[in-house]
């Protein structure tokens, strides 16, 4: 296993500047899971509703 993207992000900043930066990464990172994950459940609630068959 090797780490993506946003870990090597981080350690770069965290590296290249300082802690705080590093620390902004993780919380831009963080916050755009967020909307990913809001997206996604929006988007699967949209599909149950859609495939909900009518009571009989």
């Amino acid at each position: 296993m090797t780490p993506g993207p946003a870990p090597l992000l981080f350690c770069g900043q965290a590296i290249a500047h300082e802690f705080r930066a590093g620390f902004g990464v993780i919380l831009g990172t963080q916050a755009g899971n967020l909307v990913y994950f809001i997206l996604s459940a929006a988007g699967l609630g949209a599909v149950l509703m859609a495939s909900e068959s009518p009571a009989s």
